[in-house]
Order: structure tokens, then sequence, then C-alpha cells
């Protein structure tokens, strides 16, 4: 603890910490869920720190030919795992997790964080990342990470959709023997779930935000979480999938990015 820097995330550790341990917060389960987001802030500046300063030798334009270079270095399965890249990665991460955890912290306060029921929601595509699903113009700090989950019937991930908002193929789940598809697990409150009673209340649902009935369809699938628990989410699956169709390494990287940030090892992914 001689870095002063250290000491700081650690008193906050220590006070996040003091508030679990108060009866009265034990009481709310959302402001549980919201102290542990922002433990997930500390963790993310930790890691930020361990690699070095996020924005060291950082000025002027981002230089095009070292974004190549990374992208490359990521196609061909070279992932690093430190660096100033790293860190600024990790600090985003940090700045994200603050913006959901005032949006939702202030809703607890405010008593407006009420006991809607909850529907879960299997997510494999770029909503593994946490900055994606809960962005403003997403969920808005609104789903709740549970766990992560792999599908109980055999699957694997495709790119068979175009997307025209990124430019690219966006992914899918399909049948194949043997395969598995490892994804994020959250909760999302019931109304945000279909459009209409999401209208109803001012706010954008997961139906839109997947573009079901037109590219993509809801459906229930089972799933088996961590811990070997099985249980029954939501997911989107595309309803005519395309074969020819290219993604790109911006869009891949929310989907990696989120599954590392939810500690799953990714040894392979669809060409």
């Amino acid at each position: 603890m001689a870095d002063p820097g250290n000491k700081e995330l650690a008193d906050y550790g220590a006070r996040i910490l003091e508030l679990f341990q108060c009866p009265q917060a034990q009481q709310n389960h959302f402001l549980v869920a919201t102290l542990d987001d922002f433990l997930g802030v500390l963790c993310a500046l930790i890691f930020a720190k361990c690699n070095n300063h996020p924005f060291k030798g950082r000025e002027g334009p981002i230089e095009i030919q070292t974004v190549i270079k990374r992208a490359e270095h990521i196609a061909k399965g070279r992932v690093r795992t430190s660096g100033n890249w790293l860190a600024g990665f990790y600090f985003n991460g940090a700045l994200f997790r603050i913006a959901a955890t005032y949006h939702r912290g202030l809703k607890v306060v405010s008593g407006k964080e009420t006991n809607n029921p909850m529907a879960l929601v299997f997510q494999y595509g770029s909503n593994c990342l946490e900055s994606e699903i809960n962005s403003k113009n997403r969920l808005c700090g609104d789903a709740r990470f549970v766990d992560i989950a792999e599908t109980v019937d055999d699957f694997e991930l495709a790119f068979d959709v175009q997307s025209t908002g990124r430019g690219c193929a966006a992914s899918d789940i399909v049948s194949k023997p043997g395969g598995k598809v490892w994804g994020v697990l959250y909760e999302v409150p019931d109304y945000l779930i279909d459009r209409k009673t999401a209208k109803e209340r001012g706010r954008k649902s997961f139906d839109e935000i997947e573009g079901e009935g037109t590219n993509y369809k809801r459906e229930t699938i089972k799933v088996c979480c961590a811990n070997g628990k099985i249980v029954s989410a939501l997911t989107y699956t595309v309803k005519c999938p395309k074969a020819g169709l290219k993604t790109n390494i911006h869009y891949v990287r929310h989907i990696i990015y989120g599954l590392r940030e939810r500690w799953v090892q990714m040894h392979t992914l669809p060409r």
C-alpha cells in the first residue's frame, strides 16, 4: 500500500464493505446490487493501474497503423493481457460502470427502484459487454448481471445476419452437434422485454434493441450456469440466416471483452 493511489482504492473498498455489513443495506437487494457494481468499478481501476497509466504517452491523433496492427494480432488469436492500451480499456470500463451505477443509485435512494418482475435473458453477442447492454441507448443500467452460462443444447456461434447499424454481420447461435456457446445471463425487468410495455413507461424494449420481428426472433432456451444450475432464459436468434457474411474486429471485440470481463476464457471463435 505504499502507492497513495492503491491506498485510496482500498479505502473505498473498506467503505463499501462497511455498507455491505449494515443490516438495513442487506434488506435492500437493489442497494446491494448497486454496491456490487461499485466494487466492479474498483476492480477495473485496480486492473488499469496494474497495466500502467492508461494515457501515458498518448498525445495527438490515434495512430491508425498501430490500431491495424492490434487488429491483426487479435485476428490471429494473439491477445495482449497487459500494457497501456489494456489499461485504457479497464479505465474506460470503470467510467462506464460509474455512469451505470450512478444512474441506478439515484433510483435506489429516491425509491424509484421497484420490485418489478424480472426476466432471465441470455446474451452471446455484443451485449456480453456490460457497457453495451447498459448504455444510454439500450437498457440504461437496468440489466443486472447474474452469471456466465453456456447453452445446454448444442450450438455454435455464427455471424449470419447483416447489421446496418454496425456495417457488418452480427452474431447468432445455430445448431451444431457437440458445440456449446458461452454467454452472459442477465436479469432484465419484465416490462422492458416487450415493445408495448416498455413504451408505456417511455423506454426502449429489448425486442426493439435486438430487432425482434425483423432480423431476430425471441425464444426460450436452457442454459447452464457456472455453478451447474440449469435455467430457462430468453434469447434472440436470427430469423433468416445468410451464409458468406463477414463481421469485423470491432464487433467481435465486444464479445471477447464482454466474456473476459466475466472470466470466460475464449479458445476458439468461428471464422
